[in-house]
């Protein structure tokens, strides 16, 4: 009776030989795609496929449509490692998802693709940006897909677009204007340091009093609130109080977000996103509702409380002027603190761990960033060319750049390219993972410490890097516009937290408090997407100087 009655119940639920099989089928699609691109890999690779107009051997993979892309979501730097090896150090194709791309390994092969800017495009990834990770309107998407005319003053020849809906040509004014000319990066400096030391005050600590705090917490906190109100404005607090908090959680899944993981399988990074972009929208909405949007756009004051800096406001107006939708604006503002805050923050923040991990290294520090500050009282003055000058720090920092930053510059083909003897096809997608050049080059092995190791005093009396070797902006016509104001507000934090503060190094801990063994490791999570966050946390007491 119990029989009959079990067997009565589990007729109502998918039998169990129905699982079985779907396993079995599963197994047999995931080992046959296994086998069939394993014996195309074999067969390609067999012999030398250079300067016969051949494209280079395709990675095997085990699951169809996806190709490699878990197994580089999983771990960025090991896929990354292991596919050069394959391609013995040369060109190797693989699939990612719905992208076919070729990755690119050797000083040589990523110089030909710097140089052959005009073969490439780089605007396939700022939209799949836009699309996977930011989100936009598929409406505000097809305005910059329609715009093939190019960022320059001229438009590429044979496109007919309009000037005053060459979206690509007025955000990359507005960068180069803001963020790269003299004026514009000492207004926005000028704006930022203002806003840290106004952030730091806030703790009232007082002289000589000691705190303890996990050092990477804090300082990403404070740098970010400095940094988001200098570009963005002080009201999206008003709109959003936990924009900080939203924008390092949904940051931290960048990679899953750009690689198209479905959303069930990516819930609390999509929730952070919302509210993070829904915040900014709610910012426009009500500007505009208020009658202000057009007083503040006319304003020539370099920062604004409602909307911040000339960079943000310049090209929102622009984006507006295109025909852009309230919804499409407050997510691309939102989203354009990825590039500038999710990179200059760890950066900076990596160099504050190193230092306190190591007191003779915080010590020399200090004695050379106090040449370049003026300190009065319990006010302190930087003078930024002299701090941009001094030799220690500036190793540090291209010591860190080499070592947590992992940016992969992707371009997709306009036309058919031949690199290394290899035919690069048309449409098809470029890759060159800075990981591998930044601890494999020949350039790092000289020094007393090996390539993949932090070494302070690296780049002391080291020439220029070969071109091709060291590239953690990216490189050709598509390097990070905000390059130059990412270090200026690097150093600048780096030398303020160093002279304000003294030091003591505790210990480390996982970020849900428990006790460590080892230090932080770079977060490989986002490998190849930028700058790569500490996985663990530094402990130390601080105390105020002055």
């Amino acid at each position: 009776m119990a029989s009959t009655s079990l067997h009565t119940i589990l007729e109502g639920y998918l039998p169990l030989n129905t699982w079985i099989t779907s396993l079995i089928i599963a197994a047999i699609c995931f080992s046959s795609t296994y086998i069939f691109t394993s014996l195309s890999f074999f067969i390609k690779s067999f012999g030398d496929r250079r300067h016969k107009n051949l494209e280079p051997p395709t990675l095997p993979y085990w699951i169809p449509v996806l190709g490699s892309s878990m197994v580089m979501l999983k771990n960025g730097h090991e896929f990354y490692e292991g596919a050069m090896k394959k391609a013995k150090g040369s060109i190797i194709g693989a699939r990612l998802g719905p992208m076919y791309v070729y990755l690119i390994c050797g000083a040589a092969n990523v110089q030909t693709i710097f140089r052959n800017s005009r073969a490439l495009s780089s605007d396939f990834l700022v939209l799949e940006v836009y699309r996977k990770v930011i989100n936009i309107p598929a409406a505000d998407l097809k305005i910059f897909q329609n715009d093939n005319s190019g960022p320059g003053k001229d438009s590429f020849p044979g496109t007919e677009i309009p000037e005053e809906q060459r979206i690509w040509r007025h955000i990359h004014h507005a960068q180069a204007v803001n963020l790269q000319s003299k004026e514009g990066l000492e207004a926005i400096v000028r704006v930022f340091t203002r806003e840290f030391l106004t952030v730091l005050e806030e703790d009232e600590l007082e002289i000589g009093e000691w705190k303890e705090l996990g050092m990477y917490e804090w300082f990403r906190t404070k740098m970010s609130t400095a940094s988001t109100i200098a570009l963005v404005g002080r009201r999206i607090f008003e709109y959003n109080p936990h924009t900080i908090a939203d924008f390092w959680e949904y940051f931290a899944g960048f990679m899953s977000l750009f690689l198209g993981l479905p959303d069930f399988m990516n819930a609390k990074i999509v929730a952070a996103r919302e509210r993070s972009m829904d915040g900014f929208v709610r910012l426009l909405k009500s500007i505009e509702g208020e009658g202000k949007y057009e007083g503040i756009m006319k304003s020539e004051e370099e920062w604004d409380e409602n909307l911040g800096s000339m960079f943000n406001r310049s090209g929102d107006k622009a984006m507006r002027e295109c025909g852009v939708t309230l919804e499409g604006r407050g997510r691309l503002m939102a989203g354009s603190l990825i590039g500038i805050n999710g990179n200059a923050i760890p950066t900076a923040a990596w160099l504050l761990l190193e230092c306190i991990q190591d007191p003779a290294l915080l010590s020399s520090l200090r004695n050379e960033i106090l040449t370049a500050v003026t300190i009065v009282g319990g006010d302190i003055e930087v003078h930024m060319e002299k701090l941009a000058a001094l030799p220690l720090l500036s190793s540090v920092f291209t010591e860190i750049l080499r070592l947590r930053i992992s940016t992969t510059p992707t371009r997709q083909l306009r036309n058919d390219l031949l690199v290394d003897g290899y035919l690069l096809k048309k449409g098809n997608t470029v890759m060159c993972p800075s990981h591998i050049a930044h601890i494999t080059s020949t350039p790092w092995s000289s020094s007393p410490q090996p390539p993949d190791q932090f070494f302070a005093e690296r780049f002391l009396n080291q020439k220029e890097p070969e071109a091709g070797t060291y590239f953690p902006f990216g490189g050709g016509s598509s390097k990070c516009p905000g390059r130059f104001f990412a270090k200026q507000e690097i150093y600048l934090a780096v030398a303020i937290i160093i002279a304000k503060y003294d030091f003591e190094f505790l210990g480390f801990s996982t970020f849900e408090g428990e006790k460590s063994e080892r230090g932080p490791l770079p977060d490989i999570r986002n490998a190849g997407s930028g700058a790569l966050v500490p996985d663990r946390e530094v402990r130390c007491r601080m105390r105020r100087r002055f």
